[in-house]
């Protein structure tokens, strides 16, 4: 497979419309503690939430980290590709924040996990909100005020398979 400079690879065959469950991360650019700011890391969440409320996506986990946002997603319509709502997350967080004169800078791009059918969504998301817990931030991750599961996988359509 050929990757051109400046593009992430995504998988050829895939429908990036698909209702399907990805595991996202994106990244503050030269990876800056920008969410280390109680600021902005709530800017991150009300944005992860304004979205799924507007019926973008479930969201089965979270996890902001102080220079990454970890997201375990679920597509609830074919109307956007995963790459214009991840897109348009980040514009709006960057908006949101000059608002509020917080700079959120990001790294071009994003990487992407489409969970396969012998993957657990609940292992998954036990691992994201993990991540505070493993960067040694908190002892627990229940003491960590950003990250989080929300929505109930089994509340959620099942993957085709």
């Amino acid at each position: 497979m050929e990757i051109r400079k400046g593009t992430i690879p995504r998988l050829r065959s895939h429908d990036y419309r698909s209702l399907q469950t990805y595991f996202i991360t994106f990244c503050v650019r030269d990876r800056t503690p920008t969410f280390n700011s109680k600021p902005a890391a709530d800017i991150a969440r009300s944005v992860i939430l304004e979205y799924r409320e507007r019926g973008w996506f479930y969201v089965l986990a979270y996890a902001i980290m102080p220079d990454h946002v970890h997201l375990l997603m679920r597509l609830r319509s074919r109307d956007r590709t995963l790459s214009r709502i991840v897109a348009t997350i980040k514009n709006r967080m960057t908006q949101y924040g000059r608002g509020r004169d917080i700079p959120i800078r990001w790294q071009w791009g994003f990487h992407d996990h489409v969970r396969r059918p012998s993957e657990s969504p609940g292992d998954v998301a036990q691992y994201i909100v993990a991540n505070p817990v493993r960067a040694g931030l908190v002892v627990d991750a229940a003491d960590y005020p950003f990250c989080g599961i929300i929505d109930d996988w089994t509340a959620t359509q099942a993957d085709p398979v």
